[in-house]
């Protein structure tokens, strides 16, 4: 099993999902679904 299959397993996603990104703050807040580069950019300055 290679490791992206044992964490697909723990975490119950079988591979076909949609690719997805979190932005999380440092109190652990989601701030943004799938940014862009730019809303991304802005976030990490």
């Amino acid at each position: 099993m290679s490791k992206g299959d044992e964490v697909s397993s723990i975490f119950g996603v079988n591979g076909s999902g949609i690719p997805l990104q979190y932005l999380i703050n440092p109190d652990g807040i989601v701030v943004a679904k799938n940014p862009t580069p730019a809303e991304l950019e802005a976030w990490v300055k």
